[in-house]
Parts: structure tokens; C-alpha cells; sequence
């Protein structure tokens, strides 16, 4: 995809502003480049973020459609195979910032490193509305497996295995973010664990959640080339 640094006056349509949701604005220009390819610069702006973009003809004849018509949102389909571990991590973390609950955001180390399984580090914001805000500790697991359900056991081996691995601070939250599902006893053996007085809590992301966040920014799902067709 060309990409230009300076953007040139709009040829074609003016900008087109187009509500994301109640709090997010994105506006869409169409560009002309220095090689006269056609881009669409892109900005998505909300109460504590702005994020800018360009898309060629392609991505950005897609984005009009989802934009222009709400409905498509629903009828929306992903291809996590299009994405590799390490897009799906950095899918991760722009899913954390997005959300704006989360501070702090880093990215460990390099995947399959010796981490102990970490994968992203992030501080959820806490407040009780009267002033008492406090920050907690949580670590994102990705698990980029599209075919595959993460079970009990692995589930399990996180927690036991490699959370006395975690330096710093106590870990209150663990999110483990799969591009596929979780098995029954995996699902099972978390609301076992959730139940008790352990540390942390465990919440699990599979995929139809993730593609649940995706609708609220689609910009995100095309940004990262996961975007299809959406069947009639």
C-alpha cells in the first residue's frame, strides 16, 4: 500500500464526517499521491485519542461501505488466518488503548521468548466515582490459534505454572485472547477458578468476543487486513 507523509488538498469528496459511536468521530479524505494513486487519509478521533491512517482503493472502498451502511457491521466477516502472532498481539494492545480503561500498555518481550508467557502488560483504571482511583495490574495472553480451543489444562498452566514467573507488582487480572475459542472444561475450569478466593481473575477473549470489539472500531479489523466480505 503507498503511503504519504504530507497530506496534498482532497481531490473527489470532501471530508465526510461519520459517527463511530457515541463518543468517536472519523473523518475520511480522499487524497491524491505523488504517483496519482487514489488514498483515503483517515482519522478517528474520540474524547482522549486521535488515530490517523491511510488506506488505498481497496481498504478504503471497504471502509465507505461499512460506515455507509451500519447493517454491514453485523454481517461483518474476519479472517484471523490474514494476521500473524504478532499482529494479533499488536491487534491486542490496540484494542486495549482503544478502550481508554487501560494505562501503561507495554508489550514485553518478543513472543516465545523466555517471559514466562507474558505476552502484553497493561494498568486497569479503577475508581469508585468518590475520588479512591487506583490502578491494577493486568497481563494479556495471546494465543494466536484460529483452529484450536485452549483448555483446562493450558488454562491451568498458566496460572500455576508460569504466574509465579511474573515479576513485580501482583498480577489481578489475566486475559487470555484467542483468535480461536476455549474448550467446555476450559470454560468451566475458569468459572471454577473465578469462583474461589484466588488471585488473579481470569477473563477470556475468543474470537466472537474480539469480533464484538472489532464492530465498535472497524477501522481496526481493515487497518489490520482482517476485514472479508460481508455475506447478504
Amino acid at each position: 500500500m503507498t503511503r504519504i507523509s504530507k497530506i496534498a488538498p482532497g481531490v473527489g469528496e470532501p471530508p465526510q464526517p461519520r459517527d463511530v459511536d457515541e463518543d468517536t468521530t472519523c473523518t475520511y479524505h480522499v487524497i491524491e499521491a505523488e504517483d496519482g494513486a487514489k488514498l483515503v487519509h483517515l482519522t478517528v478521533s474520540g474524547r482522549k485519542f486521535m488515530k490517523s491512517m491511510q488506506f488505498d482503493a481497496d481498504g478504503a472502498g471497504r471502509l465507505v461501505e461499512i460506515f455507509g451502511d451500519a447493517s454491514v457491521l453485523e454481517r461483518l466477516t474476519l479472517s484471523w488466518d490474514r494476521i500473524d502472532a504478532d499482529g494479533f498481539e499488536r491487534l491486542l494492545v490496540c484494542l486495549l488503548d482503544l478502550s481508554g480503561a487501560y494505562t501503561g500498555i507495554n508489550r514485553l518481550m518478543h513472543l516465545h521468548g523466555p517471559d514466562g508467557g507474558r505476552d502484553v502488560e497493561a494498568f486497569l483504571k479503577v475508581g469508585d466515582g468518590l475520588g479512591a482511583d487506583s490502578l491494577e495490574r493486568v497481563i494479556v495472553q495471546a494465543k494466536h490459534w484460529p483452529r484450536q480451543g485452549v483448555n483446562a489444562s493450558q488454562i491451568a498452566d498458566l496460572v500455576h505454572s508460569k504466574m509465579p514467573l511474573w515479576e513485580g507488582e501482583p498480577v489481578r487480572r489475566l486475559i487470555i485472547a484467542t483468535s480461536g475459542s476455549f474448550t467446555q472444561d476450559g470454560v468451566r475450569w475458569t468459572e471454577t477458578h473465578n469462583r474461589g478466593p484466588y488471585r488473579p481473575t481470569i477473563v477470556l477473549w475468543s474470537s466472537s468476543e474480539l469480533e464484538g470489539m472489532l464492530r465498535r472500531w472497524p477501522t481496526l479489523a481493515a487497518e489490520f487486513g482482517l476485514t472479508t466480505s460481508a455475506p447478504p
